[in-house]
């Protein structure tokens, strides 16, 4: 008799309760460096105030003033540093998923492998970590293990948006970091048989100055029974187009879903058309998003009228609402959301 897999439901990120961040060591010499590590600090001081216990993970010969001030400030019940050398800060996509058994009180990190978007940037030390954290989370003491689904298949979880009972990911994303295979047919079957929720796709390039070849957090977010999505009215941003086939895309999803789902188009107008000291255009989403807990943090750009904030507020009604200046995070090509690794109290 076959033996029937595991089905592993993705935890919600209303129900974790921790998070992770690493330290922008590695991005000292860009030109906002100093923003960023001001920027990490808010946020870590916003998320303990909202009593989010906060991992920071650095290297051990770690000499920032900003990050030594930070744990002067703070206990240890609220604030750990784990100790290691990542080759980035987009722990989101390297980092495992949380998710649930059905053995009671269990929580499994699923992972992928991970080759930095098709090999675009170093990631010896990225693609260790899932392992390294079992150091810190044994599964004797925590009831943590890690579960790899697939170690030949390449995933982001940055590309990956669910609920209770869905999930959505960008197919384009995936091909471009998987080439010259049948990707779209393994990833049907591998969360078929692995993953409780439903899995949808939409097949879209990623937005303008985005490098994750369409990592689905820049697109469109699920939350609760809401699908949100990017879109624009404004004729002349660069991305108008593909917002609108985006847009055709999900009234084909709209008629697969079993469930009632109320889409919420969040407009992207002139003012998230934001830019590099070149110019060059930076990949600005307001669906970059962090949610832990009942808190969000929402990424904004540089200039944000009160309307704007209002409507999200709106949006968000049940939640409390922290806004981040966005500009920190988007001229090193990521967000809030990238940057941050939900995680669940295992101590």
């Amino acid at each position: 008799m076959n033996k029937v897999a595991t089905q592993y439901k993705i935890l919600n990120e209303s129900n974790t309760d921790e998070i992770m961040l690493v330290w922008p060591e590695k991005h000292m010499s860009s030109d906002f460096s100093i923003e960023l590590e001001i920027n990490y600090a808010h946020i870590i001081n916003l998320l303990i105030h909202h009593e989010i216990k906060t991992y920071i993970v650095a290297s051990e010969n770690n000499d920032s003033s900003v990050l030594t001030n930070i744990r002067k400030k703070n206990n240890n019940n609220m604030l750990k540093i784990l100790n290691y050398e990542c080759d980035d800060i987009w722990i989101r996509d390297y980092g495992p998923l949380i998710a649930t058994t059905h053995i009671p009180d269990q929580r499994v990190g699923l992972t992928f492998e991970y080759n930095a978007y098709g090999e675009k940037y170093n990631y010896n030390n990225d693609k260790k970590f899932s392992k390294i954290l079992k150091n810190y989370f044994t599964p004797k003491i925590t009831c943590y293990d890690e579960k790899r689904l697939s170690s030949r298949i390449v995933f982001e979880f940055g590309n990956l948006t669910y609920n209770d009972d869905i999930c959505i990911t960008n197919i384009n994303s995936i091909r471009e970091h998987n080439e010259g295979r049948d990707i779209v047919n393994q990833i049907k079957i591998l969360f078929k048989d692995n993953i409780y929720q439903r899995l949808y796709f939409i097949d879209c390039p990623g937005i303008t100055g985005d490098d994750t070849d369409g990592h689905i957090d820049n697109l469109v977010r699920l939350d609760g029974k809401k699908i949100l999505y990017m879109g624009t009215d404004y004729d002349k941003h660069p991305d108008f187009k593909l917002l609108r086939n985006l847009e055709r895309q999900l009234l084909q999803l709209r008629s697969n879903l079993k469930d009632d789902y109320e889409f919420i188009k969040i407009n992207h107008g002139a003012n998230t058309i934001m830019n590099n000291s070149k110019n060059d255009m930076l990949p600005f989403s307001y669906l970059n998003y962090l949610k832990v807990k009942d808190i969000i943090m929402l990424p904004v750009p540089d200039k944000i009228e009160s309307k704007e904030k209002n409507l999200f507020s709106n949006i968000f009604n049940e939640k409390k609402i922290e806004f981040i200046d966005s500009r920190p995070f988007i001229v090193e090509y990521g967000g809030i959301h990238c940057a941050t690794l939900n995680w669940y109290k295992y101590e």
